[in-house]
């Protein structure tokens, strides 16, 4: 699927990369439920270099036509790791559909920022800015956009966004996501959502105001949106955790008058799982699914005894058959 570069800027609801969970089938459910664009969860792109495609297949795998516009996710640190991974995702024929790049400079997990990887690129710029300028030719030329998703700092109290943006702006990214909670504070406490305007403003001064800025972290509603955009002109919104057990979340921001019943969310429930089981196999798969349905049962009364019956599921006998009984948990 090509993007125009207008239909590329009109875009404005986004799923979060999350591993474990923006899987395709998932993506899938949320590309009905009014998604604008999705991204695959992250896979390292030294990995490919010296593993290929296949290990990481699973995750790297799109499908535009069901899920609509994608961006597959990389991480890593030494640029011509990069360059060489999203080579060979360009000569794959399934691969190569995907309408964007995403380099993860956000991911806060110790064991990716230990490499040099994911949140640990904002404490070194330079070579954030090496990445992109290396890439960009290549993702141009291909037809693909290049992307890239951050926090607002590294340290516990840092802020270092505006200055970060700045740089890749300048390097040429075509789009930046930023989520609103520095590295050390992983997914805790408040997202500060000042910080896209701080962001905003940078880039409007030195000349790349057109840059899209997606804002992304503890949005929830179309309220939430709205806040936002009166705090900043923001090109879009990300979300992750909200949309875990709602992918339906992207319909309600764009009509408020959407409601999904009781029967859609167990047909959407079995479609993902059967999906999954094509992908992964059965036994994968249910154990995969245990914690991906947790979100969808959480808040509901008795929901206690369903997320403790669903933790002792595994062959798809026994899923196809609990499926029907939610029916009276959602409704």
């Amino acid at each position: 699927m090509h993007l125009s570069a207008e239909e590329f800027k009109k875009q404005r609801l986004f799923l979060a990369p999350m591993a474990g969970y923006s899987n395709l089938p998932f993506r899938r459910l949320c590309h009905r439920g009014g998604v604008d664009f999705n991204t695959t969860e992250l896979v390292s792109a030294r990995g490919i270099v010296y593993n290929g495609l296949e290990p990481s297949l699973r995750y790297l795998l799109i499908d535009e036509d069901t899920e609509g516009p994608a961006a597959i996710q990389l991480f890593g640190y030494d640029a011509d790791d990069f360059y060489i991974a999203v080579q060979k995702i360009l000569d794959n024929p399934t691969l190569s559909r995907c309408s964007a790049i995403d380099i993860n400079m956000g991911c806060p997990v110790k064991k990716v920022c230990q490499t040099g990887a994911g949140a640990a690129l904002m404490q070194k710029p330079e070579q954030a800015v090496k990445i992109v300028r290396k890439l960009q030719p290549l993702c141009a030329g291909a037809g693909k956009y290049l992307t890239c998703k951050f926090r607002k700092g590294y340290l516990q109290e840092e802020n270092t966004a505006a200055e970060f943006a700045l740089a890749l702006a300048e390097a040429g990214v075509d789009r930046i996501c930023i989520h609103a909670r520095t590295a050390k504070q992983m997914y805790a406490g408040k997202a500060d959502w000042a910080v896209f305007a701080t962001v905003k403003n940078k880039l409007l001064t030195h000349g790349f105001g057109a840059l899209p800025l997606i804002a992304n972290g503890d949005i929830k509603s179309a309220a939430d949106c709205r806040t936002i955009q009166d705090m900043a002109e923001v090109s879009g919104f990300m979300i992750g955790r909200a949309a875990c057990g709602n992918p339906y979340i992207f319909a309600e921001i764009k009509n408020p008058e959407f409601k999904v019943t009781a029967e859609r969310k167990i047909d959407d429930l079995q479609t993902c799982y059967l999906e999954m089981t094509e992908m992964l196999g059965e036994i994968t798969a249910g154990k995969e699914f245990r914690s991906m349905i947790m979100p969808w049962i959480k808040g509901y009364a008795h929901s206690t005894a369903y997320r403790q019956l669903c933790g002792k599921l595994t062959y798809k006998s026994e899923w196809l058959n609990f499926f029907p009984t939610l029916l009276e948990l959602f409704i």
